[in-house]
């Protein structure tokens, strides 16, 4: 943003409540956080405010409005080579703006620097679809209606250990007297059924499985991870 002559200052990050154990990855699991907040865990610093843009200062942070994003290219060596002229660029202060902008630069910059670089979401995609397997094994499943049953016995019907409060239309009061009696049953019947330990274990191994599969593409996203950390760190210091 300086390049183009504004002073920008992001908002800052809101805070980050440690996670514990699995946390709820499998729905909530911690009987403490059951007991004081129910379904709605524990409070968190919301996210602040992006500061007012100007027009030409929204230009030049996100690019042009009618930009389409199938047109964005998808690394920073290849805005590198794209051709110098400027008769249909987007001009602000005299300089061309980015292609999506100074949030685009910069993304391209940090995740994206050379063509063929590994996808940024490439391991989240590999968790999902561990995630979603598991979900749908046939051990999780079991472990899923037993603790169905369970919560049944103390006068819940529900089916998704992921999130009862929805099908007992909990989304206006997560945290009050009644969510918070639920939850604690919640993480109780789970611990009967063994839930936790079984999702866990059965996960783990398409994890495992996963990673076996896309071993070589792991090992470049790991390197491209630590050049990516190390290139961060000389921007702050």
């Amino acid at each position: 943003m300086e390049r183009y002559g504004f002073s920008y200052t992001p908002p800052p990050l809101p805070e980050v409540v440690p996670v514990k154990g699995v946390g709820n990855r499998y729905g909530i699991a911690d009987p403490a956080d059951a007991a004081n907040f129910g379904y709605g865990g524990p409070d968190m610093a919301t996210q602040a405010d992006d500061p007012p843009l100007g027009e030409d200062e929204a230009a030049v942070f996100n690019g042009p409005e009618e930009l389409d994003p199938d047109s964005l290219p998808n690394s920073q060596e290849e805005v590198d080579d794209l051709p110098a002229s400027t008769s249909n660029a987007n001009l602000v202060n005299g300089l061309v703006v980015p292609p999506g902008g100074c949030i685009r630069e910069s993304f391209l910059k940090l995740y994206a620097p050379r063509a063929g670089a590994v996808d940024i979401l490439f391991t989240q995609d590999l968790e999902r679809e561990s995630f979603a397997r598991s979900r749908a094994d046939s051990r999780v499943k079991d472990a899923a209606s037993a603790w169905s049953a369970c919560m049944g016995r103390s006068g819940y019907e529900v089916s998704d250990p992921m999130n009862p409060g929805r099908e007992l239309d909990l989304a206006e009061d997560l945290s009050g007297e009644k969510a918070t009696a639920i939850a604690v049953q919640d993480v109780e019947c789970k611990k009967r059924a063994n839930l936790i330990k079984i999702w866990f274990a059965v996960e783990s191994s398409y994890q495992h499985e996963v990673i076996k599969r896309e071993a070589e593409t792991l090992k470049r996203a790991k390197a491209e991870h630590h050049e990516r950390i190390r290139f961060a760190e000389s921007l702050v210091k």
